[in-house]
């Protein structure tokens, strides 16, 4: 964390003013934050392990808030590629399914909770709806230019994606076939995951750019500043693969993603049950 100032520092006086969320110095800054809250992690799993009865329950639930945080910041790295203009393209698909099934099969695993996957999805839903409808109320003008959008107030990144049907989802494969291999588990899991997510993602993708969506509610309202008026249009457009091949190649491996994300996540997640100091 402390490495990506001066990288961030020197990134902008060799290549100017960087909007986007994945820039290396970013990247730098995302993982240390990361390695921070797994640290943290690791340290109340070794409490929680070691413990029984009321203060088990009670560390159990801090896991559980902190492996909702860890997956904000997760989403948070991915959501240029999870806007609702893309929900009916293979792009959003990819990029949910790379590495988000390791946080809620791992996470959920390594909890006491039967319905640990569904509660950290649910955590990080809360999150993200509390920041776009309170982010608003707080006065904000751009420092940085080009200025493109007149903003006066701050802007929330958005209306989160709806992780809870497939941790749901996750949860319901997990206990069902807790006693089968791990291959099977992960198959299963990770072709529910994929399934879960068209089922809900794909008619909310048709919700959130119409007209219904552009109110402070669901926050198709929002644009950054250095946005210019002339593409706020783009919001409420899907961009979609060049050719019907591309998005099934890449439906494709999105679901060979979500396949093998569930398989490191069951591996992940017996580890982290079994950690004790």
């Amino acid at each position: 964390m402390v490495t990506s100032a001066p990288f961030d520092n020197w990134w902008h006086e060799s290549f100017g003013l960087d909007v986007e969320i994945l820039s290396p110095p970013h990247v730098v800054l995302g993982l240390g934050i990361m390695g921070v809250g797994v640290g943290s992690l690791f340290l109340i799993l070794a409490e929680k392990n070691r413990a029984s009865g009321a203060v088990r329950e009670k560390l159990d639930m801090l896991y559980l808030y902190l492996c909702g945080m860890l997956l904000v910041l997760h989403m948070i790295l991915v959501s240029e590629m999870s806007d609702a203009s893309l929900m009916h393209s293979s792009v959003f698909y990819r990029a949910i399914c790379y590495g988000t099934p390791i946080f809620l099969i791992a996470y959920g695993r390594g909890s006491d909770h039967k319905w640990g996957a569904t509660i950290v999805a649910a955590i990080y839903m809360g999150f993200f709806l509390a920041a776009m409808w309170i982010f608003p109320f707080f006065p904000a003008h751009p420092k940085l230019g080009p200025v493109y959008t007149n903003v006066t107030h701050m802007v929330p990144m958005g209306f989160p994606v709806l992780l809870i049907v497939p941790g749901l989802v996750l949860d319901i494969v997990m206990n069902w076939l807790a006693n089968r291999g791990k291959w099977l588990r992960a198959f299963v899991a990770g072709s529910a995951f994929l399934v879960a997510l068209i089922a809900v993602q794909w008619p909310f993708g048709i919700f959130m750019i119409s007209p219904a969506a552009r109110n402070a509610f669901f926050g198709q309202i929002y644009f950054p500043y250095q946005m210019p008026p002339s593409m706020h249009q783009l919001a409420y457009q899907f961009r979609l693969d060049p050719s019907r091949k591309d998005f099934l190649t890449g439906m494709g491996l999105a679901w060979l993603g979500s396949l093998i994300s569930s398989r490191i996540g069951i591996t992940y997640g017996n580890w982290l049950s079994r950690i004790r100091r």
